[in-house]
């Protein structure tokens, strides 16, 4: 979860997070960030369940199958965009760190 909040900080900053997601024309995108926030909640309650009965709840289970849908639609949101960075032209400036021998 903090890779995914860097990632949308890298993206939008400070600003509400929560109306510019949901303008966004993936639908992907709108639905790994709803399933990322019903993981982090599902996982959150999950949690304070276990911490309170040393035992496993249904939410658990819940928190699990959303984290393998997170899962597998992270991978596709991936490799749709793979090729941004494929393309990119790998540019180091001579200067940095020295010349190594």
């Amino acid at each position: 979860m903090v890779m995914v909040f860097y990632h949308l900080f890298l993206h939008y900053g400070f600003s509400n997070w929560f109306s510019r997601i949901l303008k966004q024309k993936s639908h992907v995108t709108r639905i790994l960030w709803w399933i990322s926030l019903l993981s982090l909640i599902t996982g959150a309650v999950a949690c304070v369940h276990w911490l309170g009965t040393f035992s496993h709840s249904h939410i658990g289970g819940v928190h699990g199958k959303l984290g393998f849908v997170m899962i597998i639609l992270s991978i596709g949101h991936i490799v749709k965009r793979i090729s941004f960075f494929k393309n990119k032209k790998r540019t180091v400036p001579s200067s940095v760190g020295g010349a190594i021998r």
